[in-house]
């Protein structure tokens, strides 16, 4: 695939259920989670938290009486309270404001309230721990978030989770000892060995190589300075740490991502002022097409195989 140059930084959702909220902080409104593998563009970076852009649009909750029309609608007053939830109690928030004449989409109802999008943008925020960054970007990658985005944008009721395009496609490792390299190129630093018929996401390609994500993760480098420890645990203790595939910060070092404060992170090994971690939250790596079989879509043999893998290599 193309490498492409962005005003972005494209990243997944590494976690299940993270929280899009209003706001750079813990106690801003959640507006929606989002699932693991949802591809996101990173506008904004403010301390531990990015402001990001989601394929399709946030949705929020609305009186019902102040929105005229369906599907295509508009609001029939100034300051029209949007909330993250369809009621005025204590658990729902306000979250932004419409005014008269504002174009929304309605998606569902429940008793008075209506659930719409619009278009004009709001802003969201998350945890950046809880995204890994897509470097480089690529446009299969961005070919996918668009399609995501029109996939959203042309239903006007929530999508379950089987009609939802996949953020990834689902491939096998082919043989033993597949290796797993910082760049697409034979000559690259190699991360991991993988084991014949493991499941893995392809996410992007280039050539005859396929960027991929496993389920038990992979073995990167980063300065020993920026992990602490604390008996049989380890954590990164900065924002944005270079995590790179070589213990140098030479040339030939490629930089794979950027880890923030408070992941868990598995030491390996140790070389000089350098540590080696088992990161599990989605880092990409390249292979060479042929050591999987032909990516497509996600089966439920698939599915079951990643998810129990991967639970037992959370950290």
């Amino acid at each position: 695939s193309v490498i492409i140059t962005t005003r972005f930084r494209a990243a997944e959702v590494s976690v299940d259920g993270l929280e899009l909220r209003s706001g750079p902080s813990s106690q801003s409104p959640v507006l929606q989670t989002l699932r693991q593998g949802t591809p996101v563009k990173i506008i904004e970076a403010r301390g531990s938290w990015g402001r990001v852009e989601i394929p399709g649009q946030v949705r929020f909750w609305v009186f019902g009486d102040y929105v005229q029309g369906t599907p295509e609608g508009r609001i029939t007053a100034n300051k029209v309270r949007l909330r993250n939830r369809p009621t005025t109690g204590e658990n729902s928030k306000v979250v932004a404001h419409l005014n008269k004449g504002d174009s929304v989409t309605v998606h569902t109802s429940t008793g008075d309230w209506k659930q719409i999008s619009s278009r004009k943008a709001t802003p969201a925020w998350v945890r950046l721990s809880g995204v890994s960054e897509q470097n480089p970007v690529t446009q299969d990658w961005l070919d996918n978030f668009n399609a995501l985005a029109k996939a959203q944008t042309v239903k006007t009721k929530p999508a379950s989770a089987s009609s939802t395009p996949s953020a990834f496609r689902a491939a096998w490792v082919r043989g033993d000892n597949t290796a797993v390299f910082g760049r697409a190129a034979p000559d690259a630093p190699k991360l991991n060995d993988l084991a014949k018929d493991l499941p893995v996401k392809v996410i992007g390609s280039k050539g005859d190589w396929l960027m991929i994500e496993s389920p038990i993760g992979l073995d990167v480098w980063v300065y020993g300075k920026f992990i602490s420890e604390t008996g049989n645990t380890a954590q990164i203790n900065n924002n944005r740490v270079r995590i790179r595939s070589l213990p140098s910060t030479g040339p030939e070092s490629d930089v794979l991502g950027l880890l923030d404060k408070g992941t868990p992170v598995e030491i390996k090994s140790r070389q000089g002022d350098w540590i080696r971690l088992r990161v599990t939250r989605s880092i990409a790596g390249w292979v060479a097409s042929d050591r999987l079989t032909t990516p497509g879509s996600v089966s439920a043999d698939w599915q079951k195989r990643w998810d129990d893998i991967r639970s037992q290599n959370q950290l």
